[in-house]
């Protein structure tokens, strides 16, 4: 089961990053999000989904460099989690 504030804390972080795209705080503040809520059984958070999020925000130019390993972590994470 998922902590709802943990869920409530997404939503409205999600929220305030579709209004402003451009972000790069906002949209970090999504994907670890993302990252805290996968760990929970039942999320419906994937790995799929997160790398998505920070590939997506890669080529928009908004993910910081440091979080440029995490985006190939979370893609090798990803690849092992369906293989």
């Amino acid at each position: 089961m998922v902590p709802q504030r943990f869920q409530e804390g997404y939503d409205i972080v999600r929220r305030l990053a579709a209004a402003e795209p451009s972000s790069a705080n906002l949209q970090r503040d999504v994907w670890t999000s993302m990252f805290r809520l996968q760990r929970f059984p039942g999320s419906g958070i994937t790995w799929a989904q997160i790398a998505a999020a920070m590939e997506d925000m890669h080529r928009r130019g908004v993910l910081f460099p440091n979080d440029v390993p995490f985006l190939e972590q979370g893609m090798q994470t990803w690849r092992e989690s369906v293989a």
